[in-house]
């Protein structure tokens, strides 16, 4: 690991960090932000994690860590059981189970949130999580996806719906 600790990150040069993020597409800001970041759990919090998420995300706000980043940190690095709602974790909950947000924006409904803690195994978040992630990825596309194929197909309110409509 190039920088261990956060002190080495808020020290590291920015075109070492640009390169090293150019190939997950996050490069143009995110070094700065990273610096910066490091910098500040560095003054702040004597170089390690705030105790929640709540307050890494109020501790580094303006700095793009919302909820879903805050809770990805605490999730994937402590194994805290903690929902990663993103895009693609919504479009598989709006399809699977046909829950349909009231906001324009469901990533900010409450109740997504909610429910898809209330999906993670104890002890494991991290693993649900990511086979979310997957999942959308790989069979529950935002385009395409596919549904013949999947394995949840037999409780998925989308197929059926899509399954019915394909066959009348």
């Amino acid at each position: 690991m190039e920088y261990p600790t956060f002190e080495d990150l808020s020290k590291a040069d920015e075109a070492s960090l640009t390169k090293m993020l150019l190939p997950l597409g996050i490069h143009r800001t995110r070094p700065t932000q990273l610096k910066k970041i490091a910098k500040i759990l560095v003054e702040k919090f004597k170089g390690q994690l705030p105790d929640t998420p709540e307050d890494l995300q109020t501790s580094l706000h303006g700095l793009g860590v919302g909820r879903y980043i805050a809770n990805s940190v605490f999730c994937l690095s402590e194994g805290r059981d903690l929902p990663m709602l993103d895009a693609n974790s919504v479009r598989v909950i709006q399809r699977v189970f046909s829950l349909e947000s009231l906001k324009k924006r469901p990533r900010e409904d409450q109740r997504f949130w909610d429910f898809l803690a209330s999906l993670i195994p104890r002890g494991r978040g991290r693993e649900l999580n990511l086979g979310i992630i997957d999942f959308a990825a790989k069979v529950c596309t935002a385009r395409n996806p596919r549904c013949e194929t999947c394995r949840l197909n037999a409780i998925c309110d989308y197929y059926e719906s899509a399954s019915s409509a394909k066959y009348k």
